[in-house]
């Protein structure tokens, strides 16, 4: 037998032995089994992901791009306060300013998902259907 070391969060570390307790097994073996049914499905054919162009890639990365998580928060809290009427001048400037890249990162995010439509030969809504994404309830 092979001795391979891994790294776990704290949080797999407990859930893994949680889950070996109530199983009354070792955390060794809960990890094989695990690791068993990872390598039979990634050796069918057809559970293999299709291979990306670097062009996919960097649309797909730019098409998932957002705000940054504390711009992303602020403008939350904005939204809030604007709708409890509770807006500061600064406050509504900053929310304008954070509207702007928001609506500036989506019409990105729009000409990203007609390119990578284009380049794989699919409408734009199959495309979107393929990778989850709902048109906002708010266009």
């Amino acid at each position: 037998m092979v001795t391979r070391q891994i790294e776990l969060t704290e949080e797999q570390n407990e859930t893994l032995e949680q889950l070996a307790a109530s199983r009354g097994e070792p955390v060794s073996d809960l990890i094989r089994a695990g690791l068993d049914v990872v390598l039979k499905e990634s050796a069918r054919p057809e559970s293999r992901a299709p291979h990306l162009t670097a062009r996919e890639s960097e649309l797909l990365f730019a098409i998932n791009r957002g705000l940054p998580a504390a711009d992303a928060e602020r403008y939350r809290k904005l939204v809030a306060h604007r709708r409890e009427g509770a807006l500061t001048p600064d406050q509504h400037r900053e929310l304008l300013a954070l509207t702007d890249e928001v609506e500036r990162l989506q019409a990105e995010r729009i000409e990203r998902l007609a390119e990578l439509a284009n380049l794989r030969r699919m409408p734009l809504g199959a495309l979107m259907e393929e990778l989850g994404i709902r048109p906002s309830p708010h266009a």
